[in-house]
């Protein structure tokens, strides 16, 4: 929604509208897994991201 601070908005909002915050909570999770996935598609499509270096830490 709007990067780190996504959850610190999207959540209160949700709350706010009646949605609990256990699913508040778990809707927020998976924007931010979502978002992550596509960013890193992404750059491991561009060559920029290292792969192998990456499963190593």
């Amino acid at each position: 929604m709007t990067g780190l601070g996504g959850g610190s908005i999207m959540i209160p909002l949700l709350v706010y509208l009646g949605v609990p915050i256990k699913y508040a909570i778990a809707a927020s999770m998976v924007t931010i897994i979502a978002t992550s996935s596509g960013s890193a598609s992404s750059y491991v499509k561009e060559k920029l991201a290292n792969v192998k270096l990456a499963m190593l830490s």
